[in-house]
């Protein structure tokens, strides 16, 4: 997988055959609320790259959300997890918008909205 920015403003994230495209417009909207997502691309491409599970929905069947967890504690019997969340809207075959990137910590059993379906989740996640 590698990164790269297009002239066009776009950075785009290239998986497989896939890509993964933040466009300007968004990518800059976003990183105004949140500005972690400029200092971590490495991490939100990782996200990508080697998520600890891999959902859908539960707007629609085409959104692909992707979990990291980045690190995790243990506080009165229930562990909390930091992770990014990557939110997808595949467009084509070949070609998937990123629409956000949420940096968050929670317990592990809420990280995932019981709305969403579990496609693939890595064996001992944290999750």
């Amino acid at each position: 997988m590698k990164m790269m920015e297009n002239p066009s403003g776009f950075v785009d994230f290239f998986k497989n055959k896939i890509t993964y495209r933040f466009e300007k417009f968004n990518y800059e909207k976003h990183v105004g609320k949140r500005p972690r997502i400029s200092e971590e691309l490495g991490k939100i491409k990782d996200t990508i790259l080697n998520p600890d599970a891999i959902t859908a929905g539960p707007r629609t069947r085409k959104q692909r959300n992707f979990y990291k967890v980045l690190s995790y504690d243990d506080n009165s019997g229930v562990r909390y997890v930091t992770f990014w969340k990557v939110i997808t809207f595949r467009e084509s075959v070949t070609l998937a918008r990123i629409a956000t990137c949420i940096y968050s910590s929670s317990p592990n059993y809420y990280v995932i909205n019981s709305k969403e379906k579990i496609i693939w989740k890595k064996p001992n996640s944290q999750i």
